[in-house]
């Protein structure tokens, strides 16, 4: 009885560093993540085998910055997910029995249990929508910050400064992304080591194009203003097209504009939104 007890007191005091709990959210969920996670340790097993249904979380959660192996978040989602059910449950079962209704002792598991899914869904793709917001924050953001560190190149600032004054500056993202560089700098990286680091990670296609045309410039000795300015006017057509492009599928496709909506606040959508899209054929 003892061994179990000792077992059971190992499971919950065994979890990942506190570190790793920096800056992860998970929605839908009432206990406070420390607890969380001493709790999860026990579905650790369950989110192994799950890990490989979900490919795609180990890149989403390095480019989020959540300090987690897919594993532990997996198991999170899931007793998240099963508290969920639990309360769901016993809160669908006294609001069913106050109405004298027949079998809710059946009928609200069973609904608590669909809705508990659709909930896990969400929580593990939370991280992919996290991501495609941070992508919108940085993209807005990139091209006026590209501009104005030409125009300090243009005076004579040297690129070290610039990166201070872009990452002190009001341009969202970006100037998170330069701040990183600003410490590295600092730490004794080069430059171009920095910029590198930066953009090697970034889920930005749009700032790693940027950054790396920009660090293969520098290591060619070419001058960095001509670079800049390759790198903008690039950029500005890319954009260009990207919103033109928007523009056009929205006039092709009228119906499924409502899906595409939906999608980029309910991530769970977003998985069926192509095949639902393949629903309404293009108007000509």
């Amino acid at each position: 009885m003892f061994r179990y007890l000792i077992v059971i007191t190992n499971i919950f005091k065994t979890g990942p560093h506190p570190n790793s709990m920096q800056n992860i959210r998970i929605p839908f969920t009432f206990i406070p993540l420390k607890q969380l996670f001493k709790f999860s340790n026990i579905l650790k097993g369950v989110s192994e085998k799950l890990k490989l249904f979900f490919p795609f979380l180990k890149l989403t959660l390095e480019q989020v910055e959540y300090n987690i192996e897919p594993r532990d978040y997996i198991a999170l989602c899931l007793t998240s997910s099963l508290f969920f059910f639990i309360f769901f449950s016993l809160f669908l079962f006294l609001i069913l029995n106050s109405f004298e209704l027949k079998n809710t002792l059946l009928i609200a598991p069973f609904i608590s249990l669909i809705i508990s899914l659709f909930v896990f869904i969400q929580q593990i793709l939370y991280p992919k929508f996290y991501l495609n917001s941070r992508i919108k924050k940085i993209e807005q953001n990139l091209l006026p910050s590209l501009r104005a560190t030409l125009i300090q190149l243009n005076s004579g600032i040297p690129l070290f400064n610039i990166l201070v004054s872009i990452s002190n500056e009001n341009y969202g993202a970006v100037s998170d992304e330069f701040k990183r560089a600003v410490k590295k700098i600092n730490a004794g990286y080069p430059e171009i080591d920095a910029l590198e680091e930066i953009a090697k990670n970034n889920p930005s296609l749009f700032f790693r194009r940027a950054i790396w045309q920009l660090v293969n410039g520098m290591k060619a000795g070419s001058d960095i203003k001509n670079t800049l300015e390759n790198v903008i006017d690039s950029l500005s057509k890319e954009q260009s097209i990207k919103h033109k492009n928007r523009k056009l599928w929205f006039k092709i496709k009228p119906p499924s504009n409502v899906l595409y909506a939906c999608s980029n606040n309910y991530p769970f959508i977003s998985n069926n939104f192509i095949s639902c899209n393949d629903l309404f054929p293009s108007t000509r």
